[in-house]
């Protein structure tokens, strides 16, 4: 996945038009924003911090899709490395703590027939 389709997604996960991108990132409209999700319009340093900031991930994990640190709610940091790796800490950590006690008890489960 390019950075390009990355911001896509990224913009798509968390529910905004192209407009309230650009809002966030300081364009004009929702034409520029668009051009740099289908590859046609280029963005380097200060542009990608920007984009970054907006979506609440390292400039690194926009360039690359690795390494990026998702924080808890304890301030824990943990290191994803891939995008589906990302997105299931992401969506883990939107659970409710009771949805995350029956989690655990299922992962737990499904652990101890692996050994």
């Amino acid at each position: 996945m390019t950075m390009y389709e990355r911001i896509k997604m990224l913009r798509e996960e968390k529910g905004w038009s192209q407009d309230e991108l650009a809002e966030k990132v300081g364009y004009q409209g929702r034409s520029t924003v668009s051009k740099i999700e289908r590859g046609e319009r280029d963005i380097k340093g200060d542009a990608i911090v920007k984009f970054a900031n907006a979506f609440g991930v390292t400039p690194s994990f926009l360039i690359s899709g690795y390494n990026e640190a998702v924080e808890d709610e304890k301030n824990l940091v943990i290191r994803a490395n891939d995008e589906k790796e990302y997105r299931l800490l992401k969506t883990v950590q939107s659970l409710s703590n009771e949805q995350k006690q029956m989690l655990t008890a299922q992962m737990e489960v499904l652990l101890s027939k692996l050994k």
